[in-house]
């Protein structure tokens, strides 16, 4: 009698973490970066949270400059994409 066990799917630590760019990057990066001899694994989701943060704060300030160009433009038209200019904006205006 054979008895077949079923492996649960992998789930990966930005998953588990509830974040939405990829730990297993800024491992990598940090282990080529050679800057220390170990790596804890809580250092890499810790450095993905604050970058993953900082990155939706700036599309959010971002996203609210393309909106506010959109309102003011008379004919109506509104564009789909965000500009650099947006972001040099959002950030340049940012008090933080």
């Amino acid at each position: 009698m054979v008895v077949v066990v079923q492996k649960s799917k992998a789930i990966s630590k930005h998953a588990r973490a509830g974040l939405s760019l990829p730990v297993a990057l800024h491992t990598k990066r940090m282990r080529m970066a050679k800057f220390v001899k170990q790596i804890g694994d809580k250092a890499t989701i810790y450095q993905t949270a604050i970058v993953d943060y900082v990155f939706g704060e700036v599309l959010k300030k971002t996203v609210a400059r393309a909106r506010e160009e959109n309102k003011s433009k008379p004919d109506g038209a509104k564009r789909l994409r965000l500009k650099t200019s947006d972001l040099h904006h959002a950030i340049r205006n940012d008090p933080d």
